[in-house]
């Protein structure tokens, strides 16, 4: 930006010297001092150009930089893969392919669920889309997307590793890396490398706690000890996350015989180790204490997760997490006020619904393309939104109702170019801006889940005051509060990419058309799902700490809600409401009328590319298309 600046200063003095060459030098000597000054400004003008242009940021793949990967490309390659000590999965895929665009979302969630076995396995991506990313993609012949490479220790120049399975789920993605880490230091040509752990059980006798605590540095003060069946991974899993705590180390015994002095030891820690063939049992032992028992898991998908959260209270106390929370979000900048509802939240739920989680789809059959007309016509009714937005979710409901009554087939492609287009000033989708209300205090936190419940209550919630304005409107009715939910419902089976989110809403869902016997109980049966919700997530891994989950409305906002105060210093999800005051607040609350239209940034087509890195590139884009004709119009003028 400074280098800009000086070019613009540059460019200011040469207008000003060619104003007074023009008004204050006589006829003899302009041509020489002429021709000087059109070189000077044309230089500025071609280095301003460049300079502006280069800005311009490039297309994101599909994978931003808040996830815990590497974004390849030719200037990294080689140096992020090779000689390290730690072995990679390279994902190599093509950006438009309908195919790596279903498996982003689970590629990233594979990224989080083993983002703490990075000092033993990295996770890269690389777009083969990008020219200058093809040759790389050439040399590890790859001929079809997604691509998935695994690459051992150490790798040279020479090596290109082994291709393996994409699986479509974390679990057996997770089961075939564990596995290929574990035929790397066994097998490969590199020996297991120091930094990392032992993924092999303990020997069955003559190990002691004492034994165990020699062959540790003296920076570990906990160890951790996994008692489980053959069959188990926990033991092996749980010692890959927390692979990068340097004061923890795991081991892991496998069915151990009675005789075995570890079991006797252990056997006095409160829980009996024994040979289970349902649980794993786990034991801490913190240096110069007793070993103390710390929970039974049983062999199911989400047992490690159980260990490591219990593990918690050892690596990271408390006044830790809150006190990054309260740096994150000054960082941030004030946190907006979360009693409100933003008209920005709600523009960011609703585009990225539909250019990031519809728009997925390559194809859409006939149950997809009903329910999508159906959603579509949900906003186009009751969305909060501005006259443009407005208009425009007419327009997007007319052209997805087109393929339904002609029997086409409409392709993910040509609904991501509808919502791009431009469109007109009076016509067109926002764009995605900074979350206000739904800000979270760092990266990954809140955000869209949040604004997209907001926007579920907003559209239920106009729905039925809608009906209730212009008559009642029960059953079927295309305006009631019912249809409104059911479509709520039908878009996050069809649509939503979060498979876990997406299956315990449907399980609340059951017999959903039997509970809404009055209009109003499409409100508030979405009120007490998404509580239900929220106190299934309060304390998870998910939970933003600086915005904890509490019952809603709280107290704060609607005291005449609660039949009954409960205690200040605890959560107490056991409320007693009082439905009808709460309705009202709810009716209040989520209303077209109660939203606050704040819009960080102007309509601009969905899907359109914006600088997120802070460095101004949007500003200067918009700047540059003023700036441009009128730096053509300079040239002119000193060359005409």
């Amino acid at each position: 930006c400074d280098v800009r600046f000086r070019v613009l200063t540059y460019l200011s003095i040469s207008a000003r010297e060619y104003v007074d060459w023009r008004s204050g030098m006589d006829e003899s000597g302009r041509l020489f001092a002429g021709s000087r000054l059109r070189t000077r400004v044309l230089t500025g003008l071609i280095t301003f150009c460049v300079l502006l242009f280069h800005s311009t940021p490039v297309r994101a793949g599909l994978y931003d930089g808040n996830l815990p990967l590497v974004n390849l490309n030719a200037s990294n390659f080689y140096d992020v893969l090779l000689g390290k000590e730690n072995a990679w999965i390279i994902q190599f895929y093509s950006s438009w392919c309908g195919h790596c665009i279903h498996f982003a979302p689970m590629f990233k969630a594979f990224a989080h669920d083993i983002s703490g076995w990075r000092q033993v396995l990295g996770l890269a991506v690389m777009d083969c889309t990008e020219v200058t990313n093809i040759k790389f993609c050439r040399l590890f012949e790859v001929t079809s997307f997604p691509t998935l490479v695994f690459l051992g220790t150490k790798a040279t120049r020479t090596d290109r590793g082994e291709v393996i399975e994409a699986h479509r789920s974390i679990t057996n993605l997770r089961h075939q890396a564990l596995s290929l880490l574990q035929g790397n230091h066994s097998t490969g040509p590199h020996p297991r490398p120091p930094s990392w752990p032992s993924l092999d059980p303990l020997p069955d006798s003559e190990v002691s706690l004492a034994q165990l605590w020699n062959r540790v540095p003296q920076q570990v003060h906990t160890m951790v000890i996994v008692f489980e069946s053959q069959a188990s991974l926990v033991g092996q899993e749980v010692t890959l996350d927390l692979s990068g705590n340097p004061h923890c180390r795991v081991w892991h015994l496998v069915n151990p015989s009675p005789s075995s002095p570890l079991l006797w030891e252990l056997s006095e820690a409160g829980s009996q180790p024994d040979n289970s063939t349902t649980q794993a049992i786990i034991y801490t032992v913190l240096r110069d204490s007793k070993a103390k028992f710390l929970l039974r898991v049983p062999y199911s998908e989400g047992s490690r997760k159980l260990v490591v959260d219990a593990l918690l209270p050892l690596r990271t106390s408390e006044d830790m997490i809150e006190r990054g929370a309260k740096e994150n979000a000054s960082e941030n900048g004030s946190l907006a006020d979360s009693s409100r509802v933003y008209r920005a939240d709600l523009n960011n739920a609703m585009v990225y619904a539909l250019s990031q989680e519809v728009a997925l789809w390559d194809t859409f059959n006939r149950s997809q393309l009903e329910v999508l007309e159906h959603f579509v016509d949900v906003l186009r009714q009751f969305f909060p939104g501005d006259p443009s937005t407005m208009h425009f979710l007419g327009r997007l409901q007319k052209y997805v109702a087109s393929f339904r009554e002609r029997g086409h087939v409409l392709r993910g492609e040509a609904l991501s170019t509808f919502l791009r287009a431009a469109g007109s000033p009076d016509s067109r989708l926002p764009r995605m801006g900074p979350y206000v209300g739904c800000l979270g205090s760092r990266p990954g936190l809140r955000g869209y889940p949040c604004s997209l419940w907001m926007l579920f209550h907003s559209l239920t919630v106009n729905a039925y005051r809608a009906s209730a304005e212009h008559g009642p409107a029960s059953g079927d009715h295309p305006t009631s509060a019912r249809t409104t939910l059911l479509t709520i419902r039908d878009y996050v089976s069809h649509f939503f990419t979060c498979s876990d989110c997406a299956a315990h809403f449907a399980s609340l869902a059951v017999g959903l058309e039997t509970k809404l016997r009055e209009p109003r109980d499409a409100v508030l049966w979405l009120w007490r799902t998404h509580n239900a919700v929220n106190r299934r997530l309060s304390g998870d891994q998910t939970e933003d700490p600086a915005a904890p989950k509490v019952p809603f409305p709280p107290e704060s906002l609607c005291s005449k809600c609660r039949t009954s105060r409960g205690r200040q210093d605890t959560v107490d999800w056991n409320v007693r409401w009082n439905v009808d005051r709460t309705l009202q607040f709810l009716l209040h609350y989520y209303s077209g009328d109660s939203v606050i239209a704040v819009v960080a940034l102007p309509n601009k087509p969905a899907g359109a590319p914006t600088q997120t890195d802070g460095s101004g590139g949007a500003s200067l884009q918009a700047f540059g298309r003023w700036m441009l004709p009128t730096l053509l119009h300079a040239v002119c003028l000193v060359f005409g």
